[in-house]
């Protein structure tokens, strides 16, 4: 070998020529491994046409009732009934708990990421470098959405929400992967990835679709570790049908939003009302039971051994009151115009998400290299907003908190420790903002902590001021919902910050939400509804209470209330979501505004457009049949509506008749008809000519072969 080498040093010519010919297959080779590479990012994340999966197939709820079933069902010992039963609570125990750590997990990640990125804003802030906070921000964002679009890019169901193509499977349709393993792993990243990122879009709708495939999959993962053993594989198998699938599915949708929301009967309400077409009551309580365990394990997993009865999804320690002014009659009206004002927003927020959706139809198409620029543009302009909009909006002091009590003086200190002045029945105050005046000192207490604990952000103000825009826009939508829903505050923000964040805010939202992302609109939607309440609120204390007289109202409550009538409005879901707002905020003296205006919202909507989710089940032509058809629907028959001539299969057909009809057609369900037969010569009834027929004649040959 050494000889050979140097007989090619000593050689120029031949050594320059093995040299070419080694180079040539090393340029070859790394042709070809660049041609393999290439082709397999294309295939895991296309940034071409991105291949579309089959035709939605219909679910198979019926139940088989033949001749083998009911031999199976007379066969079967009472022992596997039994075991059926029980392991149908296994798995929905099961269910509850794996959801809840699940939730817990992406909540805890979700947190931990948006505290750092904001970390990061508000540093940068506070230097006064306001370019860097932007750079900063708009780098980390795009890292996280855009690395969430190429999950989405790789597994396509795994975008958006999911609410949409669940309610479809509920009702019978099947869309092709919707609950699938990878649609699962997918989709739990990437809405981690997309909801830190700060984009305007909440988690709720994806759990939702999270927990629908937990439910499908977990009786399938206990059939696959308990097969081989006698009694509990056949049980565990007898789960595994369509309609047992859909009972679990059921209970997962539901389990999802009780997780997200710690609203267990919330959970319950949401798939009797908007997802479910049929149940009984056997299935509310095993929904209901599921709700229960995720509720429970989600307490033990955040508080411990001890449960407390104050954790609530939006409710902070910091902003609670123990002050329940009464409302007047007048304010009966305003919760009905509220409903009103609502409803059309709702509509006008449905507008916008099916235009831009059917924008994205007709440009952006199904190419991926679309998708990611579409990504780009839309994170780039929201970092915008996020980081540059407070820059120029003032700082309010912090006795603004209890600037609306009677006889507090913002320039007097001695006011603040007078402590008649906070038990006043008609004024609401925080506890803790009570506290912080009756004890207040620059030398004791360091007020910008103490503004921070309640969300409100000074890193743009001097010592003892806050913004008002940043504490909204530059802050998690969880906290941004919590300030809005924030009693005892009633001048913690005006009328004018409201306003901006929640324009911005809808926009942003209803072309956001649309993105090929895991995204849901659950909160977001709640965000935009409580801006819409708490400035009704602010404008009926300042043109009809004070000119009149009258005691002013707490904007907090009235932000909740206008949150449950904008997701009415849009979504069109009203005992669900009354519930949820009050498991959620714990604040029961409202009763009669949320029920007022949810009614009026969903009249005002329901005028309109549809729900939301129903417009995406038409805009992604997924088979859907509605609860009460339309009266256009009166005069039309089957036969105007099917093709013709109609392909259906006989009782008794041939292998080859069946091949040679699947072969032929692009759907696979079919009408099976029972030939008319002859008794008495046991044979097929010629009702029509067939001679002008050759397929007929030819099925009429086979149906008499096999007889």
């Amino acid at each position: 070998m050494a000889e050979d080498r140097r007989a090619l040093l000593d050689e120029p010519d031949t050594f320059n020529d093995w040299a070419k010919h080694q180079g040539a297959l090393l340029l070859e080779d790394i042709r070809a491994w660049s041609v393999y590479i290439y082709h397999w990012i294309m295939s895991h994340w296309p940034m071409g046409p991105i291949i579309a999966y089959p035709p939605t197939e219909s679910a198979n709820f019926t139940v088989v009732n033949n001749e083998k079933t009911r031999l199976i069902a007379f066969q079967r010992k009472k022992k596997e009934g039994a075991w059926r039963m029980f392991l149908r609570w296994v798995c929905l125990l099961l269910l509850g708990v794996s959801v809840a750590c699940l939730y817990q997990l992406i909540r805890g990640t979700m947190e931990i990421i948006q505290e750092w990125k904001f970390g990061i804003l508000r540093d940068y802030m506070r230097e006064g470098g306001y370019g860097m906070a932007w750079i900063s921000l708009f780098g980390i964002m795009l890292m996280l959405v855009g690395s969430s679009g190429l999950l989405a890019l790789w597994e396509p169901t795994a975008a958006g929400g999911g609410v949409a193509e669940v309610i479809s499977f509920l009702n019978g349709a099947r869309p092709s992967n919707l609950l699938s393993y990878s649609t699962f792993l997918f989709k739990a990243i990437g809405v981690t990835v997309a909801v830190s990122s700060g984009v305007f879009i909440g988690p709720e709708g994806p759990f939702i679709h999270l927990g629908s495939i937990a439910g499908a999959r977990i009786p399938s993962l206990l059939y696959l570790a308990f097969q081989k053993v006698p009694v509990v594989g056949r049980a565990l198998e007898s789960l595994l049908s369509d309609s047992e699938e859909r009972n679990f599915v059921v209970a997962g949708a539901a389990v999802g939003i009780a997780s997200a929301f710690r609203a267990p009967i919330g959970g319950t309400m949401f798939v009797l009302e908007e997802a479910l077409s049929f149940f009984d009551s056997k299935l509310i309580f095993r929904t209901y039971f599921c709700c229960a365990v995720s509720y429970f394990t989600l307490k033990l997993l955040s508080e411990g051994h001890y449960l407390s009865t104050s954790s609530l999804t939006f409710s902070s320690a910091a902003l609670q009151t123990t002050c329940y002014p009464g409302y007047a009659a007048v304010d009966l009206i305003m919760f009905a115009i509220m409903g009103v004002v609502s409803g059309l927003a709702g509509v006008l927020f449905n507008i916008i998400f099916i235009r831009a959706q059917m924008w994205r139809a007709q440009f952006i198409k199904r190419w991926g290299w679309r998708k990611l620029a579409e990504i780009i543009v839309l994170t780039f302009i929201t970092s915008l907003f996020i980081a540059f909009l407070p820059v120029n909006y003032g700082c309010a002091p912090v006795t603004q908190l209890a600037s609306h009590l009677a006889g507090f003086d913002p320039d007097d200190e001695a006011t603040y420790a007078d402590p008649l002045i906070y038990k006043q029945t008609d004024y609401c105050i925080a506890s803790t903002t009570q506290e912080f005046f009756l004890n207040y000192s620059f030398a004791e207490h360091t007020v910008d902590a103490f503004l921070e604990s309640k969300y409100l952000q000074t890193a743009l103000c001097p010592e003892g001021y806050y913004n008002e825009l940043a504490s909204l826009i530059q802050v998690t939508g969880h906290e941004a919902v919590t300030l809005l829903f924030a009693s005892g505050a009633y001048d913690m923000f005006h009328a004018k910050a409201v306003a901006i964040f929640g324009v911005v805010y809808f926009v942003l939202c209803g072309v956001t939400a649309g993105l090929s992302i895991p995204a849901g609109i659950f909160v977001p939607s709640m965000t935009i509804g409580a801006c819409l309440g708490r400035l009704l609120a602010i404008f009926t204390n300042i043109y009809v209470k004070l000119p009149l007289g009258l005691t002013p109202i707490d904007p907090g409550p009235w932000a909740m209330i206008g949150a449950a009538a904008f997701l009415c409005g849009s979504a069109r879901i009203t005992v669900t979501m009354a519930i949820i707002i009050l498991e959620i905020t714990g604040d029961f003296r409202y009763v009669p505004g949320i029920a007022i205006a949810v009614v009026f919202a969903k009249m005002t909507g329901g005028f309109f457009t549809k729900s939301i989710y129903h417009m995406m089940i038409h805009l992604k032509d997924i088979p859907f049949l509605e609860d009460i058809p339309s009266s256009a629907m009166d005069n039309v028959f089957v036969r105007d509506i099917m093709t013709t001539p109609v392909i259906a299969l006989h009782h008794h057909e041939t292998y080859t008749n069946i091949r040679r009809i699947l072969q032929g057609c692009k759907h696979n369900g079919f009408p099976v008809v029972k030939a008319d037969v002859d008794e008495e010569h046991d044979k097929p009834k010629e009702t029509e000519s067939t001679e002008d027929d050759p397929d007929a004649t030819e099925l009429q040959q086979q149906q008499q072969q096999q007889q």
